[in-house]
């Protein structure tokens, strides 16, 4: 009774901490993209995962294929879930499927990027389940104590790969912002070592766009009169 107990907390602590990780690492993505502030990240057991929308038969089916093929305890542990307690069971899935989708726009976008985003997940739902099974453990238990070592670093060195990916994009966006400076300190320079020839070279783009505008009126005024008649 007490280790099945201990084991649906683990797996729920597991599938929510993984999907908080999921929303947060969008919100960073985002952020990244748009330069906007970062929006505060809403736990994701208060909002989609925790709404009392219906599990449809597409949603049960993904939820389970998904943890079938990343994490084989927590599809057993779902069935037995399913035969039991309903209502975790289909919190479970609603928070397996706000994962598997944030992974898959993750692999559409870099798949890169969805190989360390789902090994993250896999290691981190493995590593909440094994804390979850010590907790209820009254003497120290030296495989769960070894399995943990296992998957900590494990997942520590996914992460320093991730962050190696990362630094690696900064560095990119980085040179390309360089490169806009450059182009900028030297039109500010052209302009200041000869300020009557920029001034001349306005002028001249100016009076072109002028004469261009002209003969877009000309043109379109011969347009809407129409053909000239033989007797005009």
């Amino acid at each position: 009774m007490w280790r099945r107990r201990w084991l649906v907390m683990g797996l729920l602590l597991g599938v929510c901490w993984s999907s908080f990780l999921a929303a947060k690492d969008r919100d960073r993505e985002n952020r990244a993209k748009s330069r906007s502030p970062e929006r505060p990240v809403t736990k994701i057991g208060k909002t989609q995962a925790d709404t009392q929308l219906p599990i449809t038969e597409e949603m049960e089916t993904a939820a389970l294929t998904f943890a079938k093929e990343h994490h084989s305890e927590l599809s057993d542990l779902l069935e037995k879930l399913k035969k039991g307690k309903r209502a975790e069971y289909e919190r479970a899935i609603r928070q397996l499927v706000v994962v598997e989708k944030h992974l898959a726009g993750v692999r559409k976008q870099s798949p890169s990027r969805y190989e360390t985003s789902r090994t993250l997940w896999s290691l981190n739902s493995k590593i909440r389940l094994v804390a979850a099974r010590m907790t209820k453990s009254k003497s120290a238990d030296s495989m769960l104590e070894a399995e943990l070592h296992g998957l900590v670093s494990e997942r520590l060195k996914v992460k320093v790969d991730q962050m190696r990916e990362q630094r690696e994009a900064l560095a990119k966006q980085i040179a390309a912002l360089q490169k806009d400076l450059d182009l900028a300190d030297k039109r500010i320079l052209d302009v200041e070592s000869d300020h009557e020839a920029a001034v001349q070279a306005d002028i001249e783009r100016v009076k072109r766009g002028a004469e261009r505008s002209a003969e877009k009126r000309f043109n379109l005024s011969r347009i809407r009169k129409g053909p000239r008649s033989k007797d005009d």
